[in-house]
């Protein structure tokens, strides 16, 4: 069984760094896994192919075609990123020189695609989704309350999702394949839509290497990051921690609040990603910057007291996943898939979307028992979130398409 993955880049963002996991863990376990992608294959390991020069120019192209065609709609009011896929690049034709027996799709915007290009593939297709873009219009993240993806974009003065949403439903329309949905929110979610109801969605989460991420010396993993070994702290981490989605004005809130508590005083903040927070916080601050390499992130994880999420729009962070896998207990708004890692009062306490005062008091819950809250954590990760059993639940779903189709 030979399978090929397609990610639009090789190591850039939460959605590649899920497909490469499960590349690899394929691999490990004798399998025919390689990985097809637009950009950054220099980066990668064992059996990733870069998509050609025609191929990437084409994409590169569409992209600035699309933005500036999404510039022209001033329907939408969500921030969020947006995609059109609007026409073919020929990255079809490099899959199925490939030949494999089973395509597995990952994220698949950046105009790698056309839309018709999608259902035209001839191959099994099992498409995971990390994020709601195949089942909204263009969106990659439909707006509070909108729920024409249940009903269907019949109207509004968003012209691109309704016009996009329509192109998926004609296109898409005899297009077989299996669906997969790292959580139980984004199942339920495609399974209620109108797009991708037929595609009959499971729920299979992304996995990590529990041996790499697992607890440690927190002493030790403070010497190695070359910061404070006394004192409280709490790690907080994103890609870029300036980007607004990922919560850093509700985030300082709550740390303003936090600071206010006379037994929270002694917390250091630790910022792990690009970037910095725009104000000046409450706490020391210690700017840890981007960490690629996976050992020195798990000492990350092991350094701090807590790690706190503000994200608005999240499906399953891998962040998250990370610091349970490590022993360290959690605290985030109750968004997305975020519930399905943080069990509130066992490995963490989750807050009401936005609510900057309530994710103040779940930061200091979790400050008040550490340690029981981390036990759990790495509990619950080696529950759910084992590269291994992710990989094998994969391989099920591979052979029950395959069948199928015999």
């Amino acid at each position: 069984m030979k399978i090929l993955h397609v990610n639009y880049h090789a190591s850039g963002g939460g959605a590649a760094l899920a497909a490469r996991r499960l590349h690899e863990e394929l691999l490990r376990q004798g399998c025919d896994s390689r990985m097809l992608v637009v950009e950054g294959a220099g980066t990668f390991s064992d059996g990733v192919i870069r998509a050609g020069t025609r191929i990437r120019r084409v994409c590169r192209i569409m992209q600035r075609l699309e933005h500036l065609l999404l510039r022209l709609d001033g329907g939408s009011r969500n921030c969020l990123p947006r995609s059109l896929n609007l026409l073919r690049t020929g990255i079809a034709g490099a899959i199925r020189a490939e030949r494999p027996d089973l395509v597995h799709l990952h994220w698949v915007n950046g105009a790698m695609f056309g839309v018709r290009e999608l259902a035209g593939l001839g191959l099994p297709v099992v498409w995971t989704l990390h994020d709601g873009w195949a089942f909204c219009g263009c969106e990659h993240h439909h707006s509070a309350g909108d729920e024409r993806f249940r009903s269907g974009y019949r109207s509004g003065s968003d012209f691109w999702n309704v016009w996009n949403w329509r192109r998926k439903l004609s296109c898409w329309r005899d297009w077989r394949f299996r669906s997969v949905a790292p959580s139980g929110w984004l199942m339920r979610e495609a399974a209620e839509s109108i797009l991708l109801n037929r595609s009959r969605p499971v729920c299979i989460p992304n996995g990590v290497d529990l041996g790499l991420f697992s607890p440690g010396d927190r002493a030790e993993a403070r010497r190695r990051l070359g910061i404070p070994e006394q004192g409280r702290m709490i790690l907080f981490g994103a890609a870029s921690v300036s980007d607004p989605n990922k919560g850093g004005p509700e985030l300082l809130h709550a740390l303003c609040a936090l600071a206010a508590r006379k037994e929270c005083r002694d917390v250091t903040l630790l910022l792990l990603g690009r970037g910095e927070l725009p104000e000046k916080l409450p706490f020391p601050v210690i700017p840890l910057g981007f960490v690629g390499e996976e050992r020195r992130l798990a000492a990350c994880y092991r350094a701090a007291d807590l790690f706190v999420l503000a994200s608005k729009y999240d499906n399953l962070p891998n962040m998250l996943i990370e610091a349970a896998a490590c022993g360290t207990p959690l605290a985030a708004f109750d968004i997305g898939g975020i519930s399905d890692i943080v069990i509130p009062g066992r490995n963490g306490f989750l807050a009401p979307p936005f609510d900057a005062a309530a994710l103040a008091d779940a930061i200091a819950a979790v400050l008040e028992s550490p340690q029981k809250l981390g036990a759990e954590a790495r509990a619950h990760a080696e529950r759910h979130f084992d590269i291994r059993r992710s990989a094998e639940q994969y391989r099920a779903l591979y052979e029950a398409v395959l069948r199928e189709r015999r």
